[in-house]
């Protein structure tokens, strides 16, 4: 931001102007809780999961292509690596431990790799390749999500992961090559 500009480079001279993120705010606005609840539920019907009886788990949500040097396949060592409850792979939270369920959305070469992975593991891994979606199905994935995720270690410029659709939505990166601000 021109903020971020002024505090760490104040000698600069020349014009400056701020360059939106690209992230349309009005495709991610919401208009009530009616609207969260309905695409939270849709979003569980989608993977098999009632929203009945409170719909209480985590869900990780992918949006990238499937292509290996975007490091799908660390989400998916990483849900394997969970404890599991009661038969579903299990992660702590502040509410106490939720099952966790993975939602990719893209396509590419490696998503019959990462889905015979995800079924041959014991048990099979809950995940849900959803392939590749319209721009205007991703604004209710991501409201619908708990968290953001991705291992990518291609991103050419760290904006992706500054600038998300859902600034809300908590984001854990990989190998994130985010620019650090000078103190």
């Amino acid at each position: 931001t021109l903020c971020f500009l002024e505090s760490h480079m104040p000698s600069c001279g020349g014009a400056r102007r701020r360059i939106p993120s690209g992230v349309a705010d009005a495709r991610f606005k919401v208009d009530g809780a009616e609207q969260l609840e309905r695409e939270r539920a849709e979003l569980l019907a989608k993977i098999g999961q009632s929203p009945k009886g409170g719909g209480k788990m985590m869900v990780w949500l992918m949006v990238q292509r499937l292509a290996p040097e975007k490091c799908t396949d660390h989400a998916l060592q990483a849900l394997r690596r969970l404890p599991i409850e009661n038969g579903a792979r299990v992660v702590q939270t502040d509410e106490g431990k939720l099952p966790v369920h993975l939602v990719v959305a893209g396509d590419g070469p490696a998503r019959k790799s990462l889905e015979a992975y995800a079924e041959k593991s014991n048990p099979p891994l809950p995940v849900t390749f959803l392939g590749n979606l319209p721009n205007t199905q991703l604004p209710p994935l991501y409201r619908a999500a708990d968290v953001f995720l991705t291992c990518s270690t291609s991103e050419t410029c760290a904006a992706r992961r500054v600038a998300r659709p859902a600034p809300t939505l908590p984001a854990p990166f990989s190998h994130a090559l985010l620019p650090r601000a000078r103190r």
